[in-house]
């Protein structure tokens, strides 16, 4: 349960909240905020300092949190449905069930963080810097990506269908029995990425940068992955069929037991494949 004094300072304004936490952080024990199931909807907290603050359960919907730091909190449980987090810092943070709906993370820093299960459906997370965090049964469904860190991310079993990831980055990420229907990932870069059993139909690959990537029994059918660069993945028992694979890469590419039929290879670059 949130602590009284420490509401009470925060209901002064950000600029009284964070001088306050900066005397707090001259004394020998700084105080580590405590606003825990506090109901905060709808405030200007603009550029105010969360760090390693207990805000579990908070609710914090439609909230003006541009540039606020929330470094190492715990905002597990929280809702922060249609808040503006433009430009915020929420590394290392816990976002574990997280609500973030409809939210504005454009820009913001998530690396390491824990998004366990959180929704971020129809989230802005254009350019933001998501690596090394873990979103593992995230909701991204509709989120916008665009030109979003995710490398070395923890997507397994992640709803990413209808998302934007053009141009992301996903070098490393663990994408396994991810839902990647209809996903935009046009010139996204995927190298070494694991996307083993995850679920493509539909998805935009055209361009994309696939380099040794793991797409043993990934479902391709009906993708576009024209241009795109297959060197050395591995698609092992996938199913490519009706997926269009013009002018695609696909030089030394482990294609055992996949099923090619339909699918449109003209102008394939082919060479010292495994089958």
């Amino acid at each position: 349960m949130a602590i009284a004094q420490h509401l009470a300072v925060l209901r002064q304004g950000a600029t009284r909240w964070n001088e306050w936490r900066q005397l707090g952080r001259a004394t020998s024990e700084p105080v580590l905020p405590d606003l825990s199931g506090a109901v905060l909807r709808g405030l200007n907290l603009s550029g105010i300092d969360l760090s390693y603050a207990n805000l579990k359960g908070v609710d914090l919907q439609q909230t003006d949190l541009i540039d606020a730091k929330f470094t190492g909190a715990d905002l597990s449980h929280a809702t922060l449905v249609a808040a503006d987090l433009t430009n915020a810092t929420l590394s290392h943070a816990d976002l574990t069930l997280a609500k973030l709906s409809d939210c504005n993370l454009s820009g913001a820093t998530l690396s390491y963080a824990n998004l366990i299960g959180a929704d971020l459906r129809r989230s802005h997370l254009d350019d933001a810097d998501l690596s090394h965090a873990n979103l593992i049964g995230t909701d991204l469904s509709g989120a916008i990506l665009l030109h979003a860190d995710l490398n070395h991310a923890q997507l397994e079993r992640s709803g990413l269908s209808r998302a934007d990831l053009r141009y992301a980055d996903l070098s490393h990420a663990n994408l396994s029995r991810a839902n990647l229907f209809e996903t935009e990932l046009i010139a996204a870069y995927l190298y070494q990425a694991n996307l083993h059993r995850a679920m493509l139909v539909g998805a935009h690959l055209s361009q994309a940068v696939l380099i040794s990537a793991n797409l043993t029994e990934a479902n391709l059918m009906d993708t576009d992955l024209r241009w795109a660069n297959l060197q050395k993945a591995d698609l092992s028992g996938a199913s490519l069929r009706a997926t269009r694979l013009e002018w695609a890469n696909l030089t030394r590419t482990t294609l055992a037991g996949v099923d090619l039929s339909a699918a449109n290879t003209r102008g394939a670059r082919w060479g010292r494949n495994a089958w």
